[in-house]
């Protein structure tokens, strides 16, 4: 039988007991579920104590109370939230709740079974339940003048197998509310001593409250191998069967008339093309240097043949999304060693200790970014717009390495027209999304590039190895 909610308000706001119960089972509850960021969050019974700290961030916070215990208006000063209801028929939609708080609603419900099966059924994909019931062998279960001292109490065992056979899985269960149920000063001003060493010096003593989390057991039953095998073995023997009498006709014999084309040298291809790979010097920028600063376009701008500005998050190659120079950028210099060392000393740069080993076309194609040549086709938007080795597209992701006019080097700063060609170095995925054909159209597809070009991972010979 339930509890009147005038004795429930009265023993959790109006006495310092309650208070004590409150701030224990919400403190469990809280360190449960320390969050319910845009979810649905719903008590059952008298649960309104201890869902306050979700009000703020759910999506929603809903309190049914049944009938035959009452309601009231809840949160004080502020909106409603509480919902008068029948006990095993809630007004809330199938799968909408994602956490579910029953407190003084199962231990007093008179249809326990009705109770729990109409838990599972507002319970949605990937939501919890906590069940907060009186401990059988603790004290509180034995004190009249608390809630706790109504209704059926349970122990850890029982109340896991009434979830467990309706439906749910417990994930996690623990005691809480180790103070006594005394109103005498001395316990009521030691009890966070008490609830504080319950949990952490003796938690297997049990206390007066049992916290169950569960989730609902969304699987089937399972089954025996053998059980399997009278089903798995007919049907491997009729797909073998058919195989080999209607192999031919289900499966028939073409010869594709074009070759997809062979890119595995795609990287080497590119460099040699856009002269990527003569005379290549790497210069670090240092903190006295000129050019902290200054912006790609100013860089262009400097009139020196061959440069090109590209910078790099780190010694892989990786870019930074920066518009402006700072310490440590790298300058990727085209020309004789004589013009990089006079360009060194008079804009404090420094010559690259740490270039990566191998040839740059490694460099420039690994599992994480790429290259992609594309044409700047008639009607294009970008025809008219001027653009230079080492600036960042408008995206943030892409980086513009060369480009050339009828195979010849394009001035930095010369307005890009019809058949031009550009070279972009950004991730894979960047690759993808980035290159719209209104703009652009790209020479040869990045994904089939990647399949190609980009060697293989650590782990991929072991692979091969198990499949074949």
């Amino acid at each position: 039988m339930h509890l009147d909610v005038v004795d429930l308000r009265n023993f959790y706001y109006r006495t310092q007991l309650g208070r004590v119960a409150q701030r224990a089972i919400r403190d469990t509850v809280v360190k449960t579920w320390p969050g319910a960021q845009g979810q649905t969050v719903v008590g059952f019974g008298f649960a309104v104590p201890v869902l306050r700290p979700y009000l703020a961030e759910a999506r929603r916070v809903v309190g049914l109370m049944p009938g035959q215990q009452g309601v009231m208006p809840w949160p004080a000063g502020m909106e409603n939230v509480s919902v008068l209801c029948e006990e095993t028929h809630w007004p809330i939609p199938t799968g909408l709740v994602d956490k579910l708080v029953v407190m003084h609603g199962l231990e007093t419900s008179e249809h326990p079974a009705a109770l729990l099966d109409e838990c599972s059924r507002v319970l949605g994909p990937g939501g919890r339940a906590l069940f907060v019931v009186p401990n059988r062998s603790g004290l509180w279960a034995r004190a009249d003048g608390t809630p706790f001292g109504f209704g059926r109490p349970y122990s850890m065992s029982q109340l896991e197998a009434q979830l467990k056979h309706h439906g749910f899985t417990p994930e996690r269960s623990q005691s809480t509310l180790f103070a006594p149920p005394s109103n005498r000063r001395f316990w009521l001003r030691t009890a966070d001593f008490w609830d504080g060493t319950g949990r952490r010096v003796v938690p297997w003593v049990a206390g007066g409250v049992l916290v169950v989390e569960a989730s609902e057991n969304a699987g089937g039953a399972g089954f025996g191998y053998f059980e399997f095998m009278l089903v798995g073995i007919p049907i491997v023997i009729g797909c073998i069967a058919i195989v080999v009498c209607f192999g031919e006709r289900l499966l028939p014999s073409r010869t594709s008339k074009t070759l997809p084309p062979d890119l595995s040298q795609h990287a080497t291809t590119l460099v040699e093309q856009f002269r990527l790979s003569s005379d290549v010097h790497q210069l670090r920028v240092r903190a006295e240097s000129s050019l902290i600063g200054k912006s790609s376009a100013d860089i262009a701008a400097l009139g020196t043949a061959g440069l090109s500005f590209s910078p790099r998050k780190d010694a892989q190659g990786r870019p930074i999304r920066a518009e402006t120079v700072s310490d440590g950028d790298i300058l990727i210099f085209r020309g004789s060693a004589e013009e990089a060392a006079d360009l060194a000393g008079d804009l404090g740069l420094s010559f690259r200790d740490d270039v990566p080993e191998g040839p740059i076309a490694d460099q420039l194609f690994n599992r994480d970014s790429g290259l992609a040549e594309v044409l700047i086709p008639p009607r294009s938007p970008l025809i008219g717009q001027r653009f230079f080795p080492g600036m960042v597209t408008e995206s943030g992701d892409l980086i513009v390495l060369a480009l050339q006019r009828a195979g010849s080097d394009l001035e930095p700063g010369q307005p890009l027209a019809a058949g031009d060609t550009m070279l972009l170095q950004g991730t894979w995925s960047a690759l993808d999304k980035r290159l719209d054909k209104a703009e652009v159209l790209v020479v040869n597809s990045p994904d089939l590039v990647r399949r190609q070009a980009v060697p293989m991972g650590p782990g991929a010979r072991t692979v091969l190895v198990a499949l074949g």
